[in-house]
């Protein structure tokens, strides 16, 4: 399975503004990992494939952040609508 190339300068200036929202450190880095592996062109976007993707051997970092990040939906739905709006 290719790994993923960093070729993500559009997706990060994206989300750019919802990086304060996000709060912890990890979440600010898994979440542009994540959403580049929702993205890739794989057959299967499991967990476990989509981690192979963009972070070869961190499946269990990759699952924490999927599965136990606590952040509010709220602020990130008014960053969302705000840049939405332009």
């Amino acid at each position: 399975m290719p790994v993923a190339q960093d070729n993500t300068l559009p997706l990060r200036r994206f989300l750019r503004p919802f990086q304060r929202v996000l709060g912890h450190a990890r979440r600010r880095k898994w979440c542009p990992l994540y959403l580049r592996g929702l993205m890739a062109p794989l057959e299967r976007k499991s967990l476990q494939p989509l981690a192979e993707y963009v972070a070869p051997g961190q499946y269990a970092q990759l699952h924490h952040f999927v599965t136990v990040s606590p952040w509010q939906d709220e602020p990130l739905g008014a960053v969302l609508k705000s840049v939405l709006k332009g």
